[in-house]
């Protein structure tokens, strides 16, 4: 079913469905309209975006922000389920295999995923680094007990520091409660077209131990995701199964009314057992014929497990002129994988052999900010700060593929039975100190300015070994062995006049500095690519003008920003023919953009809401070592994104409310790649529409939500494409129940 359709059969639903809610509505409400009118307004809602608190309205900065009421409407557990309500946001979603978080255009170039994050990630103040390299990504829990997502677009480097070129995702997850005892338990179950039953469980307990002094709190689950995809080489169905166990253990100690301490320790086991692709051709030389759209053809059990932790612990104290905070934060992540290399054998060789990427690597990070806010609620508030972090990435990879000497000739210089094709093993540490100050001052009672500053300090040093056929074509035989070091320090700024027309009014011009350090590409890349072995840092400063309005009575609100990004250096992946790792820095790219956010109360059973954005990255020069010309747009960013949402609450009986609600999201059309010459061929992944429909009944202590998501079954092209042109696709429509009870 084509999209333009799809979208007005969902609005025609929302509408249906409304109609005959309607009648419960009226017959238990007893306001007069005239008195509904006047008391209707927006919820206002708090933001830390610039580390302290502020009302969105009020924040000179385009954020977008998803409730907690939000996220429970939408049915949102992850990254996944919200991102397409996000103006600017686009996520290329790989499943467990990886992802790319892109806001306003960032992007780093190929397929293959594995180029520095351009934005930063961040549970409370705790930063989830992503780290370079095949299949990597910054750790991501489910969204259970979660106060609210803020997403910040455009450079946050004075606050956030390196890694935030494109903006920061931020997940505030719900503190400790040292006043009232909760507790909430909650069971989800759903059936996925072309595929099994799914089932969550979660329960989330809240406790004081000392009134009005101290509390902890634990939000715990399990989700069963059944796959949907058919491995015809294997014969087993619905492959790529998914399944996250994790807890959230939290609390908080107020020693004084000054002094008060929190700490929190997360984590999160996330197994897969295989990829999200699927493929349209099969391996029909070796008998693997796929005939549906939902089949992938597999020589080899592939998997994924993932192990993350954090931990985290704060400290506040607060004097006659500001707020100290120390913030300490300890991220693990372990992973250890399989991945069928059948297709990448047959790309080289001409035929598909059996082969495996067998892949492990680990992450920890060890991080300390110290910052201090002013309180002075005055003309002149200001906060200052110092970070400090400790990042060690390591990696082992092994090829083996036992009998491709009687394939290739011998290839891998190693006796028949014991070939393999790479032996590597990688280290990435890195050390980023950062000074902050960030200031804000009245010039009138209208107009406010800010500055804010970072000085930075990076020191990275990149250790590789290989070896293998992968490794050097010429001698697989040959030990490459290498350090490198990379040095960076510099001064990061950004400046913001916000003009207040009214009270209802704000007008707002930023400018702001991003940067991010540069790195090593694999050796592989300059022995088989004759391609450099580093790539420098690069910068950009983004230009933007936006407006925070709200019209009929704080009925309507319309927040908009325009903006230009140009950026210097620019590190582009690219997934060359020679099978490495090879990052580069451009002539500059461009980006224009245009975001648009409205939320809408007509009355106090309806809110609809409206986001659009509309980006266009390109290059500002041509790249001839690539064959990508000057004006090409960068990958994975579609051209729009706009999103349409429609509430309608109502009375169902006595004591128990209803809801229903109707979600239509549209991403347009975008490329895989920005080069003619890599491994993957370039080409345009189409536009696509998804609607989502939920009905539900709450009580003080129950509510019950049907939904059905995807509920036309599209099935959208996310990412393309592996070396026999596989490719991920999004979950077919799924439908089900959620009931959750808190006594």
């Amino acid at each position: 079913m084509d999209a333009p359709r799809q979208t007005w059969i969902g609005i025609l639903i929302s509408l249906i469905v409304s109609v005959f809610a309607k009648p419960a509505c009226a017959q238990s409400t007893n306001t007069s309209p005239a008195s509904d009118s006047q008391q209707i307004v927006i919820e206002e809602i708090i933001v830390t975006a610039t580390r302290r608190e502020s009302t969105l309205q009020d924040t000179p900065l385009s954020v977008g922000v998803l409730s907690e009421r939000t996220l429970e409407d939408s049915g949102a557990l992850h990254i996944y389920d919200y991102w397409r309500m996000i103006p600017s946001l686009s996520v290329t979603d790989r499943g467990v295999a990886g992802n790319r978080f892109v806001i306003r255009g960032l992007s780093g170039g190929a397929s293959n995923e594995n180029d520095e994050s351009l934005t930063a990630k961040y549970q409370d103040d705790t930063l989830l680094v992503s780290p370079q390299g095949l299949f990597t990504h910054a750790p991501s829990f489910k969204l259970v007990d979660i106060d609210r997502v803020e997403v910040l677009r455009g450079p946050q480097g004075t606050l956030f520091g390196a890694g935030s070129m494109g903006g920061a995702i931020r997940v505030i997850t719900n503190k400790a409660d040292i006043s009232n005892s909760t507790q909430s338990y909650e069971a989800l179950f759903s059936a996925t077209a072309h595929g099994g039953t799914n089932y969550g469980l979660t329960a989330v307990l809240n406790m004081p131990l000392v009134e009005d002094r101290s509390a902890v709190r634990l939000a715990a689950y399990h989700f069963d995701d059944d796959g949907f995809i058919d491995d015809v080489g294997s014969g087993q169905n619905n492959v790529n199964r998914n399944t996250s166990t994790g807890f959230r253990l939290s609390g908080e100690v107020r020693f004084s009314d000054a002094f008060s301490m929190s700490g929190k320790i997360a984590y999160e086991d996330v197994n897969s057992d295989s990829f999200a692709f699927v493929d349209s051709v099969g391996k029909p030389s070796v008998g693997l014929n796929t005939t549906g759209d939902y089949q992938i053809a597999l020589m080899a059990d592939d998997f994924r497990d993932e192990k993350n932790i954090i931990f985290n612990l704060n400290l506040d104290y607060s004097t006659s002129i500001g707020d100290i905070t120390s913030v300490t934060s300890y991220v693990e992540s372990d992973t250890a994988m399989i991945f069928d290399m059948s297709s990448v054998m047959n790309f080289i060789f001409s035929t598909f052999h059996p082969a495996t990427l067998d892949d492990a690597f680990t992450q920890k990070a060890l991080m300390q900010e110290f910052r201090f806010a002013s309180n002075s609620d005055g003309k002149f508030d200001w906060i200052a700060g110092v970070f400090y972090a400790d990042l060690d990435f390591a990696r082992s990879a092994l090829i083996p593929a036992s009998g491709i000497n009687a394939v290739c000739g011998g290839c891998t210089g190693l006796p028949d039975g014991e070939e393999s094709m790479l032996d590597s093993v990688t280290n990435d540490d890195r050390r980023e100190i950062g000074v902050f100050a960030d200031v804000s001052f009245w010039l009138t009672e209208r107009l406010e300015a800010n500055i804010g500053v970072r000085w930075y300090d990076l020191s990275r040093t990149a250790t590789e070994i290989s070896t293998g056929f992968f490794s050097n074509f010429a001698d697989p035989l040959a030990t490459q062995n290498s350090t490198r070091q990379f040095d960076d320090d510099g001064i990061n700024g950004k400046g913001a006049l916000s003009y207040h027309v009214n009270d209802d009014v704000m007008i707002y011009l930023l400018a702001s500095q991003g940067f991010r350090a540069g790195g090593a590409n694999e050796l592989a890349a300059a022995t088989n690519c004759n391609a450099p072995q580093t790539f420098d840092s690069d910068s950009l400063w983004s230009y933007e003008i936006g407006a925070k309005t709200r019209f009929l009575e704080n009925r309507l609100t319309v927040n908009s920003a325009i903006y230009r990004t140009k950026w210097s250096d620019a590190q582009l992946l690219i997934a060359p023919a020679c099978f490495a790792s090879l990052a580069i820095n451009s002539g500059g790219v461009t980006v224009d953009g245009l975001e648009i956010e409205t939320v809408f109360v007509p009355s106090e059973n309806w809110e609809f809401a409206a986001n659009a954005g509309f980006t266009n990255p390109t290059l500002d020069k041509d790249i001839p070592s690539i064959a990508a010309p000057a004006g090409r747009t960068l990958a994975y960013v579609p051209d729009a994104t706009a999103s349409i949402s429609g509430t309608y609450r109502f009375d169902a009986f006595a004591n128990t409310g209803g809801f229903i609600r109707t979600d239509i999201q549209y991403i347009g059309s975008s490329f895989n790649e920005i080069s003619d010459i890599g491994l993957v061929p370039r080409q345009e992944l189409p536009s696509y529409s998804l609607v989502n429909f939920r009905v539900g009944l709450e009580t003080d202590n129950w509510r019950v939500t049907l939904f059905a998501d995807n509920i036309f079954d599209e099935q959208a092209i996310i990412h393309c494409c592996e070396a026999n042109d596989e490719f991920t696709i999004n979950r077919p429509r799924t439908i089900g129940a959620r009931v959750r009870y808190s006594p």
